[in-house]
Parts: C-alpha cells; structure tokens; sequence
C-alpha cells in the first residue's frame, strides 16, 4: 500500500508524513525534496528561473516515479492535485488523503518555518492563500479521506490517519510491477469495504456472490458501500462448483450488459472460490478487461485461489479448461467470515496450509501441530497472517 498526503502548502505533509512513516515503518518520500534533488536548487530558486510551467512538468515526471512505490508514505507539492494525471497515477494502488487547515493556520505556519513560497510572495498572503484555496477546493474534496491538522501535532495526526483507514489490520504486497495489488487480512475489515473501493472511482460496481454467503453477510457489505454513497449491482448465481460454467458466465456478463456497465467498472467477488474464479474470468473477459476485488470467504479461497490471478470456469470436458491469468485490484480477507464456514471446508483450506508448511515452512508446520486445537476452534488470533 502507499498513502498519498495532499493539500495545501502548511497543513503539514512533510511532518505528518514522516511520523505516519515511522509508525508504519514504511519509506517517506517528499515530492518537492525529489524535485530539488535533481535539479540542485531549492523550488522557490526553480520557480524565479524557470517558472511555475517548468516545475510542474518535473512535478509530473516526479509523481509518475514515485507513483510505482509500495508501502510508502508521499507528500506531494500544494499544487500536485491540479494535474488529473497526477491525481490518477497517485490513486492508483494507493489511499489520498487530503490534510486541510484554516487559512490564518496556514499563514502562520508559513511564516514559522521560514523558507521562500513563490506563489505567496505577494502583498496579501492571506487573501492569496483563500483564493488559491477556493480555486482547488472542489480538487482536494475528491480525496479518499481528510484530516483537520489545525489543533493536533503531526503524530496526532498521523494515528488519525491510521484510524481513518483502518490500518491496524496487517497486509501483504503482491509486486507484479503495474498489476501489484494488496492483500488486507483482519477481522471484521468487510466494514472496510466501501473505503478500499472509493478509492478506485468505478463508474459502476457488482458485487457477484451466491445465494448461499451473500444473505449472511449482506448488512454488513452493503452497510460499509453506502456510507460512501455507493450503491452496486448485486448479481447472485446458485452454490456450487457444477454452476462454474460458460452457461452462468453468459448470465453474468448479460447482467453487466443489460446495466451498461463500461471499462471503468469494478467487480466484487463475493464467496468461495468458485465465486472468485468465475467473476475473475468475466473481469478478464468483459469489454477485454475491467477491474476486480477479491473478497473470499471459504479458508481454501484465502490461502489459495483468490491470489495468484488464475481465473476459469469448467467445461464438461474438463476442469478449469477455460480461464486466464488476470489479477484482481486486491484481495480482502476477513477472517471473520470463517465463523460461518462448514467444518468440511475449513478443513479443505486447513489441508491446503498445512501442505504449505510441509513444502515450504518447517515454522508454520511446527505451529500448527502445537496449536491444532485452537485453530480449528478459530481461537481469537489464530487465524490471521
């Protein structure tokens, strides 16, 4: 994951930045520092030589780089979210947050630090910095989230942060250069969902399940996407692996069709991995490729199919003869849904981690023996990462 700190100059992006890294332990980049360190002069010298054209093409240029980071904190230039393409390359695989103060904070913390602002060297700094506000305000808005710094420290505001985005829950990176995605694990990170898929900006969404796990869980999912005023396509097809097939495929992309969904659209898969395999393969498939969110419920889908990127459906000739490789945009695991799993799968998803610990992690397998007991009876912790 990366966090992108925006908002005006003053609210505190490179100090809120540092301390949020250090708490995460992730690595801190400044936009402006990078900018200065290629050229070998401070941005106030850039902009009187060169002017404001000149350093918002090394803007650009900076952000593309920075933009590919994971597990990194980035304060990003007052004027960074002017640029659309900007905005879109920091958003992607990443949270923005919008820091905002009171323009009179603004000014005296400007004046605090010192340091030259070209575009406040101006007789009325303060009705500079209102007008300038004014005219990007709608820009910051549409931010992920927003944190008020006017009256806390930068280490207050960085464990806002954290709470706002429910980064207590451990993860994992998958690198897979432009197709890098993350995986969230943690109980009770369903009630996350609407936050993580904001962030994308879908034009529309379908949450793609079974008739089986979607009522058990539907409050909860649908809770967490309308609090972010989302409101999704909801396409159910029957439980069970003989429903894997072109025919239900069919059904599902018809759907979409039928609700004009386009490129910008976003898929949720909702269930085991059947339900994961199928809705990979339409992601794949529909309009040649749209994006898609794993959300597993069966242990076997977590530790196994819903990472990866195999996606298919079966043929009566043959299992999974008919799929690609396409990667979802992340895979969310709330091990809470395991409460509600039949003990037989839990035991299919159990075999799968304990082959893992034979093959590849002596640890894992000692663990496993000593604690067996608790972890069939989900003990609180156990199941995690």
């Amino acid at each position: 994951m990366k966090i992108v700190l925006t908002g005006f100059m003053g609210t505190g992006k490179t100090s809120v930045g540092r301390a949020l890294a250090k708490v995460l332990g992730y690595r801190f980049v400044d936009t402006d520092t990078l900018i200065e360190e290629k050229e070998g002069k401070p941005v106030s010298l850039i902009f009187k030589e060169k002017g404001e054209g000149y350093f918002r093409e090394l803007e650009q240029d900076t952000v593309r780089e920075v933009s590919m980071m994971r597990n990194a904190v980035i304060a990003t230039g007052g004027g960074v979210i002017k640029n659309r393409k900007n905005v879109e390359n920091l958003g992607r695989n990443g949270i923005i947050v919008w820091l905002k103060a009171d323009p009179e904070i603004i000014l005296k913390r400007v004046m605090t630090e010192g340091g030259k602002r070209p575009l406040l060297e101006v007789e009325e700094p303060l009705k500079e910095i209102n007008k300038l506000l004014s005219e990007r305000i709608k820009l910051y808005e549409q931010a992920d989230t927003s944190v008020d710094t006017n009256y806390i420290t930068p280490q207050e505001s960085a464990h806002e942060i954290i709470d706002r985005l429910g980064l207590d829950h451990p993860g994992v990176s998958v690198d897979l250069n432009e197709r890098s995605y993350n995986i969230a694990i943690g109980s009770r990170v369903l009630a996350k969902l609407g936050l993580r898929v904001k962030k994308f900006r879908p034009s529309r969404i379908a949450v793609i399940s079974n008739k089986t796990v979607f009522p058990i869980y539907r409050d909860i999912l649908l809770g967490s996407l309308r609090q972010y005023k989302i409101v999704p396509e909801v396409v159910l097809i029957p439980d069970g692996e003989e429903y894997k097939d072109l025919l239900w495929t069919y059904y599902i992309h018809g759907e979409l069709l039928k609700a004009r969904f386009d490129r910008n659209s976003l898929l949720i898969a909702f269930g085991g991995g059947v339900i994961g395999d199928i809705t990979g393969f339409i992601a794949s498939t529909y309009m040649r490729g749209i994006r898609y969110i794993q959300v597993p419920t069966t242990l076997l889908a977590q530790v196994d199919s819903s990472v990866g990127g195999k996606t298919g459906v079966n043929h009566p000739l043959g299992k999974n003869m008919i799929g690609s490789f396409y990667q979802p945009s992340l895979v969310l695991i709330d091990v809470d849904t395991l409460k509600t799993l039949p003990k037989r799968e839990f035991y299919a998803g159990m075999a799968e981690i304990i082959k893992y610990g034979v093959i590849a992690d002596r640890e894992l397998f000692e663990y496993l023996e000593k604690n067996m007991e608790d972890v069939l009876s989900l003990g609180d912790g156990l199941i995690n990462i």
